[in-house]
């Protein structure tokens, strides 16, 4: 993972140049992505990673993705996927939106509760289909 990534986001997250000041902000990294929870937004950084069946190692196709993720999320999620914004500067000096150089591109999507996510809500055992609805249904 690019170390000049994760120095923007901190950068990012320490100065409140997004939303909030570093006391509240949080980051959570996946395979894919690193995603900056401020209180009241999230926005997903994608990795400059080449996984073979994902492909974000330009800055071009990390662009892409983030309007690609956001087109399509908000068709069932409207209320969650805000937009895509620039992040402008430099690693050490980043900008939301702003002019100059353009080092990354995020998805802003609102914050919500983290026992809200799939495998939370799986944990607790309130997703699934019941044994009869399974064992009646055919396959074609």
């Amino acid at each position: 993972m690019s170390e000049l990534l994760r120095t923007l986001i901190e950068t990012l997250a320490a100065s409140g140049a997004l939303d909030q000041a570093a006391a509240s902000a949080r980051i959570i990294e996946t395979h894919i992505s690193l995603v900056l929870l401020t209180g009241r937004y999230a926005y997903e950084f994608k990795k400059p990673v080449n996984l073979g069946f994902v492909d974000f190692s330009t800055l071009e196709r990390r662009a892409h993705y983030c309007r690609e993720e956001l087109s399509l999320n908000r068709r069932f999620a409207p209320q969650l996927y805000l937009g895509v914004v620039t992040i402008t500067g430099t690693p050490d000096a980043p900008r939301c939106n702003g002019d100059g150089p353009v080092p990354e591109y995020a998805v802003r999507m609102r914050q919500f509760a983290q026992d809200a996510l799939l495998g939370a809500v799986l944990a607790r055992g309130e997703i699934g289909a019941s044994r009869s609805t399974i064992s009646s249904r055919r396959v074609p």
